[in-house]
């Protein structure tokens, strides 16, 4: 056998402790210590398991944007198959599933089973009706601890519960928003102790569902009908009614039971809840059937905080507490909502009308706040009681004036500065009017609008594109250092078959505040401001690629008086006269109406709030040698202020030479500025303020900009409409192509 010279030297002799080693010491005794670093990696590996596990099993609180892939986790990925043409979308098809018992489904309601049920989403059309309710207290230190009591046979039943994710004390929802105003005492009382909201929600047709609500103050009655149930915590917290900043006051809901299955003796007026009285007759119950009831089920709540109006589809049932100005704390309000209506259908390019003209009105600076804010210099005519609801008022009057295709809000639709730090709460009262009205619109961000709200820019441009009438757009997030969703454009086309592509909108976020540079990041406060925001250099390129993916049409345009076809044609012999007479008065298509002088892209207008440093710069000069400037003299002068930190927008559509798009550029920001001038060829244009909450000056008056396409797009005109002088001010044609264009 051959001897490894590396083999260690094996004693002879009975095996030894693994503890003692020959020739040690006999006083050295017991384990040896494992040296730190094996501790070390042992914690760490730990950690690791620990960790997947976890993960594994989600138990960890996960953001609901990363959950919603879960709602699917248990549905069927096919549609069920259409039996019947009166089948909805939804409906059982497979004999087996026929039984609703089986499953505790509903066949007589669309449910969308893809909707989540333990998710709080209120904007989610989701039409599963609650079933309960309850108030339950949250404390800071422990969050673990904020969940209603509940057992896994209640949860299979009824559901989970589902906390409304909006306090019910305005002190704890003032604390939610980034730098939010309040006093010392307001984010104490905030910090201590707040009460939520918390519902079950289900689509089983055999369970109760919850049909009407009431806030039920101290001293008042409460309903005494069959069906309402109580909710015994209170509303408000112990610190509210011990400060006494807030009452007492429950949450009353009334509750609509399932109807039993009936025998076939009770099958007379099948629909109806069958009760009985004393002596067992079926009482038929007064009032609609459990069909009817159920459709008036209760399907979303939501809080909203201060006097604006409730959020499209929700009704406000009552304030949960009075305001307190002197706290800055709103009063908070119990929306509900019930079956969800759909969003009207819009179209995704609008068209011109038919005489080839589009009216766009542009509203700036409205400065909205969650917390009721006071009107600023306004003359004496306008009155102490001047508020939010008088700025609505003057701009629907504004609408209903002109009756605009499009409203442009071109940002500081909210004010920031701490008192707009709930934007779900403030932004209904900016577009109201407009959605009441139903006119389509679109919005870019100022510098103002995500200062002191709960939500980023691109969270915030998701929530103004599912409005109703809204042609906001959710751009590409990674401009602008990651918050460049509010970036997009609008094309409009002719109202013709053949659809051409004939002005673009293009609409671009300029910042909030600019850079700022290692030495300025040391100073304190406003010591280190860098200036206003800029448009950044991947917004300029952003901005060039859609440009340059616009397609040239020959100008000026004509449109299609032909008509396409919408069929085959069928033999004359089995057209009536009525359809013959119908063809002779179409209009037949025109060989002369393409024809054009030339190729040209279609001309566009580009809004930004902050306005370009270009727009202080020296004004191009007309042929009889006066300045091309229209409207009122500007009453801020100083562009290196006001203006973006920075130039380059306006350099690269010089750069683009002929294939240039843009002929104008407005924007707001400066609320008493409010001319047009032309510079290198390119119209820019302030609008003015236009709402009473924002900064102005009492000899100037709020207005709007209206610019009003003509021609197919090929003629601007443009004036403005004042506060209280009647008619249309400065108006103008702004630019006309193979007029103005050179």
């Amino acid at each position: 056998m051959v001897s490894l010279p590396f083999a260690p030297h094996r004693t002879r002799g009975p095996p030894q402790p693994y503890h003692r080693q020959p020739g040690a010491s006999s006083s050295r005794r017991g384990c040896r210590r494992p040296p730190l670093r094996f501790c070390v990696l042992w914690a760490a590996f730990s950690f690791v398991l620990l960790a997947v596990y976890l993960l594994r099993h989600d138990v960890l609180r996960q953001p609901d944007a990363a959950r919603w892939i879960g709602w699917q986790a248990h549905e069927r990925i096919t549609r069920p198959h259409a039996a019947a043409p009166e089948a909805k979308l939804g409906a059982l098809a497979s004999p087996a599933d026929a039984s609703p018992e089986a499953w505790g489904a509903d066949p007589q309601h669309d449910f969308d089973l893809s909707f989540p049920l333990d998710v709080y989403a209120p904007l989610l059309p989701n039409p599963a009706p609650l079933v309960d309710m309850t108030v339950h207290s949250c404390f800071p230190l422990s969050p673990a601890t904020c969940m209603p009591p509940s057992d896994e046979a209640t949860d299979r039943r009824l559901g989970r519960w589902v906390r409304v994710d909006r306090p019910l004390d305005a002190e704890a929802a003032l604390q939610l928003g980034a730098g939010s105003g309040g006093g010392v005492l307001s984010k104490v009382l905030g910090g201590l102790e707040s009460r939520y909201l918390f519902y079950r929600r289900s689509r089983r047709a055999n369970v109760p569902r919850v049909v009407d609500l009431r806030i039920v103050h101290a001293g008042q009655e409460a309903p005494l009908e069959p069906g309402w149930k109580v909710i015994t915590n209170d509303l408000t917290t112990s610190m509210q009614r011990m400060l006494g900043t807030a009452k007492s006051a429950h949450l009353w809901f009334r509750v609509l039971e399932a109807p039993q299955k009936a025998r076939p003796d009770e099958m007379e007026g099948i629909g109806r809840r069958q009760e009985k009285d004393s002596q067992g007759r079926p009482v038929v119950s007064q009032g609609a059937s459990w069909a009817d009831d159920a459709a008036q089920a209760i399907t979303e709540i939501d809080i909203k905080y201060g006097p604006a109006p409730a959020w499209p589809g929700f009704t406000e049932i009552g304030a949960l507490s009075p305001p307190i100005p002197s706290l800055s704390l709103a009063s908070p309000h119990l929306m509900i909502r019930r079956q969800p209506e759909p969003l009207p259908s819009i179209p995704i390019a609008p068209s011109f009308h038919t005489d080839g003209t589009f009216k766009i009105m542009q509203v700036a600076d409205m400065h909205f706040s969650t917390t009721p804010e006071k009107c600023r210099d306004t003359p004496s005519w306008v009155g102490d009681d001047c508020g939010m609801n008088t700025t609505a008022a003057m701009l629907g009057a504004w609408l209903d004036h002109e009756k605009p295709d499009l409203v442009v809000f071109s940002g500081d639709q909210i004010n920031g500065q701490g008192t707009s730090w709930d934007e779900r709460s403030t932004i209904p009262a900016v577009l109201m009017p407009v959605i009441e009205r139903k006119i389509h619109w679109v919005s870019i961000f100022g510098n103002h609008d995500s200062q002191s709200g709960r939500l980023t820019r691109r969270e915030q441009q998701i929530l103004l594109a599912r409005l109703p009438y809204s042609l906001t757009r959710v751009g590409p997030a990674w401009l602008h250092d990651g918050t460049g969703a509010g970036n997009y454009y609008v094309r409009l086309i002719s109202p013709t078959p053949d659809r051409t592509h004939l002005f673009t909108l293009y609409f671009l976020d300029s910042g909030e505040a600019a850079p700022k540079s290692t030495a300025l990041k040391l100073l304190p406060g406003k010591l280190g401001w860098a200036g206003y925001d800029y448009i950044r250099q991947d917004q300029i390129n952003w901005f060039l690629e859609q440009s340059a993916k616009v397609k040239k049409h020959l100008v000026p345009y004509k449109p299609d008086g032909g008509k396409d076809l919408g069929k085959l044609w069928p033999r004359r012999q089995d057209r009536s006269g009525a359809s013959r007479r119908a063809e002779a008065e179409t209009p037949e298509w025109s060989a002369d109406a393409g024809q054009g002088t030339g190729l040209r892209k279609a001309p566009a207008l580009l809004w930004t709030h902050i306005p370009l440093p270009e727009f202080f710069d020296k004004p191009d000069m007309a042929r009889d040698g006066r300045e091309m400037i229209i409207g009122q003299e500007r009453g801020e002068s100083s562009g290196k202020k006001g203006a973006q930190a920075q130039r380059g927008i306006g350099t690269a559509m010089q750069r683009q030479g002929t294939d240039r798009d843009v002929v104008g550029v407005l924007s707001g920001h400066m609320h008493n500025n409010a001319d047009c001038r032309r510079v290198q060829y390119v119209w820019m244009c302030f609008n003015g303020g236009s709402s009473y909450l924002g900064y102005g000056e009492p000899k100037i008056e709020r207005r709007v900009r209206v610019m009003h396409l003509r021609n197919w797009g090929e003629r601007i005109d443009t004036w403005q409409l004042f506060e209280k002088t009647p008619g249309r001010q400065y108006e103008a044609t702004l630019w006309e192509m193979h007029k103005f264009d050179h």
